[in-house]
């Protein structure tokens, strides 16, 4: 009975302790965002989190940087939207290549990982420490961060990726959509890809 009831302590202890923290007031940072989708890899986040917070019905507004940024930049260009709309901020740092969507079919090319399936890790590691089944999400893409959006949106209607996306935004896209210089051969000028267009 001793045992039992000893076994039943440490259970319940494990489980309290093994949950995720809430994501804290403010602004914080988070460099133990498990991507699964990219091999286990890891990456970083920057949160911010209002303090008239809902933590029933308050969204998530994903905010994606261009190139040279880290995500602390979108936060603090969205702060006071966050605050009228108890909306949190969740904005990656994407230190991996932003687009993540390279379909080029040459011998000589990379095929990197689809961007779907990074951003689906990413929202439930959010709504997994934020104790939630789900949240909607409003996605805003800066730049690089537009490009990114753009590619997201037109990729999740080939790769589902169960993200509850209720507007997604994308702001100065630097003008292209897919990473890659030609398709099955063909060249990708602006606007589709990144080659210049030539006369």
């Amino acid at each position: 009975m001793k045992k039992s009831i000893i076994t039943f302590v440490i259970c319940i202890c494990s489980c309290i302790y093994s949950k995720s923290q809430p994501i804290p007031y403010g602004i914080s940072y988070d460099t133990t965002v498990a991507t699964p989708s990219f091999g286990g890899g890891m990456t970083s986040v920057y949160y911010y989190k209002p303090a008239n917070y809902d933590s029933i019905n308050s969204p998530i507004l994903m905010a994606l940087h261009g190139v040279g940024g880290n995500g602390l930049g979108e936060i603090n260009d969205l702060i006071n939207s966050a605050d009228r709309r108890k909306a949190l901020i969740v904005a990656p740092n994407a230190t991996f290549p932003l687009g993540l969507t390279t379909i080029d079919t040459l011998p000589d090319s990379t095929i990197f990982h689809w961007i779907t399936s990074l951003y689906k890790d990413v929202y439930r590691h959010v709504i997994n420490r934020e104790n939630r089944d789900s949240m909607w999400v409003y996605m805003i893409g800066f730049s690089g961060g537009g490009q990114t959006v753009t590619r997201f949106m037109l990729l999740r209607q080939y790769i589902p990726d169960s993200i509850p996306v209720r507007m997604a935004v994308s702001a100065s896209p630097a003008h292209y959509t897919f990473p890659t210089e030609y398709f099955n051969g063909t060249p990708m000028n602006f606007f589709c890809g990144l080659l210049p267009w030539s006369d």
